[in-house]
């Protein structure tokens, strides 16, 4: 039973802390070039990698080279 009252206690306490939000004055176009560098900067990465992989890298280590570059992909997606 107490820890139903403990979890109560914890989500109106979240709630809270989420719903007295300010509004803000700075526009959410100012995040527009930001998402446009970070996405030529991702396509760059990938085309470069892929290339390396086929042109470089020897084909055993191939498969491993591009599993590697989908991981840093999805890492940087993640901590985003």
């Amino acid at each position: 039973m107490n820890v139903f009252i403990v979890a109560d206690v914890v989500l109106q306490f979240v709630l809270a802390a989420y719903t007295n939000v300010q509004a803000n004055d700075i526009s959410v176009w100012y995040q527009f070039p930001q998402y446009i560098i970070i996405t030529a900067g991702e396509v760059l990465f990938s085309v470069t990698g892929i290339s390396f992989a086929y042109t470089q890298v020897m084909s055993c280590y191939m498969l491993f080279l591009i599993n590697l570059l989908y991981f840093a992909i999805v890492a940087a997606q993640t901590l985003q």
